[in-house]
């Protein structure tokens, strides 16, 4: 079984706490090691809080010598704020429509 599907059907039934921590967690399986990468360090630094309550799941599907391994993403963390604009008037269109038509964003509402 793949380690996405399996990761996600067993997130499905624990508490909200756990599930809130883990649903942002990409699973992957390296010789044993269920590694577990997260985007935000909130996530990554709760998990190990939890680590108890998840060997029983991993060692039941890896097996005995099963380990659990939490990595930080922070190439990704870094990467997802500046991927878009701050605000919809800092949009690069919305920029280029005030400069050619010489006007300014007065009020700015979701459609």
């Amino acid at each position: 079984m793949k380690a996405a599907v399996w990761w996600i059907s067993k997130i499905k039934s624990w508490a909200s706490s756990a599930k809130a921590i883990f649903r942002e967690a990409r699973p992957e399986v390296l010789d044993g090691v269920l590694v577990l990468h997260f985007r935000y360090a909130w996530h990554f630094k709760n998990a190990p809080a939890h680590q108890s309550d998840l060997m029983p799941l991993v060692s039941g599907w890896l097996g005995p010598d099963a380990k659990l391994q939490f990595v930080e993403d922070a190439a990704a963390a870094q990467a997802a704020p500046s991927a878009r604009p701050a605000s919809p008037e800092d949009h690069p269109l919305v920029q280029a429509a005030v400069k050619t038509l010489e006007g300014k964003v007065t009020r700015v509402r979701e459609v």
